[in-house]
C-alpha cells in the first residue's frame, strides 16, 4: 500500500515536486524536526507552494518514521485529491 501512495504522488505532480528550501533542521535525540518548503506542479497547471513541518525517526542511521505537518492542509488535500 505504501508503494502504491508513493506511485499515485508521483504521478499526480508528473516528477515536478521539488523541495525547494530547508528552513529550519532541529536534533533532539533520534528526532530530526524540519521546517521545509515544497513545490509542486500537476500537468494541468494546478501548483502546490507550501510549507510543511517534518519530523524523521532515525534509528541506525536510517529513517525509520515520518510525520508531516502541513501549513495548508486544504491546499494539499485539493493539489494531492485527497477528501
Amino acid at each position: 500500500m505504501k508503494y502504491l501512495k508513493c506511485l499515485v504522488f508521483f504521478l499526480k505532480s508528473q516528477q515536478k515536486h521539488y523541495l525547494t528550501d530547508v528552513k529550519v533542521m532541529a536534533v533532539n535525540g533520534n528526532s530530526v524536526a524540519c521546517l521545509l518548503h515544497w513545490n509542486a506542479v500537476q500537468p494541468t497547471g494546478k501548483v502546490l507552494d507550501v510549507d510543511n513541518i517534518d519530523v524523521y525517526i532515525i534509528k541506525d542511521g536510517k529513517i525509520i518514521k515520518v510525520k508531516i505537518f502541513s501549513a495548508d492542509i486544504e491546499k494539499e488535500n485539493d493539489f494531492w485529491g485527497n477528501d
